[in-house]
């Protein structure tokens, strides 16, 4: 069969463990039983500094997804940092800590083919437009100077 002629599931609030991603595995496992021509999930990973899965949940749900033969992807990922108290340096690095993380987790799965990002600058992200906050959640600021988060993202590519 063509890859053309395959399909991806991509979702948001299912990275982690938990009962939405044990729906998305339950329905793509069934899917393949099936014969459904089904290529791979994408884990949308639209998290906040103090609301996002531990990395260690997100690797498990990633290698079950894999052992099923899919490819894995976490894409649009961006992380809200407008609702968190504490000042703004403190709000950086932990958004760095979390784009790290799963940065690493998706180069621990062999299926991980791709790391998304929903956007690359402040400037543009969706989420000031949704909430009506400001907010800096991507790894450029508004000014297209990298932040936190790029640094991080680069010290793990670094170390492959």
């Amino acid at each position: 069969m063509a890859r053309s002629e395959l399909t991806d599931l991509n979702d948001y609030g299912g990275e982690g463990l938990g009962q939405k991603s044990n729906a998305i595995y339950n329905l793509v496992s069934g899917m393949i039983k099936r014969g459904v021509p089904i290529n791979g999930v994408g884990l949308q990973m639209h998290v906040s500094v103090d609301v996002y899965p531990p990395p260690q949940d997100v690797l498990a749900n990633m290698k079950r997804l894999a052992a099923l033969g899919l490819e894995v992807q976490i894409t649009e990922m961006d992380v809200k940092i407008q609702d968190d108290p504490r000042p703004m340096q403190v709000r950086l690095a932990a958004e760095a800590q979390i784009y790290g993380d799963m940065l690493s987790t998706c180069l621990a799965v062999k299926q991980c083919t791709a790391f998304v990002m929903w956007g690359f600058t402040d400037r543009h992200s969706w989420i000031p437009g949704a909430t009506g906050h400001p907010d800096a959640p991507l790894i450029f600021d508004a000014a297209f100077r990298p932040k936190p988060a790029y640094f991080a993202l680069m010290n793990v590519l670094s170390q492959k």
